[in-house]
């Protein structure tokens, strides 16, 4: 069960169902200001926790302290690291035909291994980089789509990914959730509350089944 937190006064003690985007959450409200507010708080979060609420939506700007773990992009910006290369490869102006990009990490889990069958047919080629278990993806890779691994191209037109492990000057790296932190996505015609932060809403929904990739677009800023 999701919760969120609404500061706004003149609401009852007790969370409220609201629906975002036809998934249902506990909304507990939640009067701001005053040198009561952090035990107002504290309060609505027991009130969530005892109705089952395990994950906070984040609300826009700083929102108020919690000690539930709120809800983060990483899974969803894994699951679409495809388009997250694609967008950095054009912000730094660099042509797929002429990209390499090398995939970095411990083993080549599932997003790993996901990103690379999507990105072969699109960009010049796809390098796998892992400490162990990578071989026998490359050569899946060359067979399915002809991926060998040529000389390095000019360092400009390479992009590396880093899915684990510790970085090493990766363009992207999607390891953390801090490592995310900036990336803009959306979801044209899906609506959200104004109060929310679109992007982990965004990755509650696909979680949930509501919202599928396709619908989710990367904003390139």
């Amino acid at each position: 069960m999701l919760g969120v937190f609404c500061l706004r006064g003149g609401h009852g003690t007790r969370p409220e169902p609201i629906r975002v985007a036809g998934m249902g959450v506990l909304c507990a409200y939640v009067t701001p200001g005053g040198p009561r507010e952090g035990r107002r708080l504290a309060r609505a979060e027991k009130r969530l926790r005892r109705a089952g609420v395990s994950r906070i939506l984040p609300c826009r700007g700083s929102g108020p302290d919690c000690s539930l773990p709120a809800v983060g992009t990483l899974p969803l910006c894994r699951a679409m690291a495809d388009r997250l290369v694609m967008s950095a490869l054009a912000r730094r102006a660099i042509l797929p035909q002429q990209a390499t990009v090398v995939l970095r990490g411990e083993y080549p889990d599932g997003d790993l291994a996901e990103a690379a069958y999507r990105l072969c047919p699109r960009v010049r080629q796809v390098v796998i980089e892992t400490v162990r278990g990578g071989e026998e993806l490359q050569h899946r890779l060359y067979r399915e789509f002809g991926a060998s691994v040529d000389p390095a191209a000019a360092e400009e037109s390479v992009l590396r990914v880093r899915f684990s492990g510790s970085p090493a000057g990766e363009g992207v790296r999607l390891c953390t959730q801090s490592d995310v932190a900036d990336v803009r996505l959306e979801a044209p015609g899906v609506e959200l509350p104004d109060f929310l932060e679109p992007a982990p809403a965004l990755c509650a929904l696909w979680q949930a089944g509501r919202l599928s990739l396709e619908q989710v677009r990367v904003q390139n800023t």
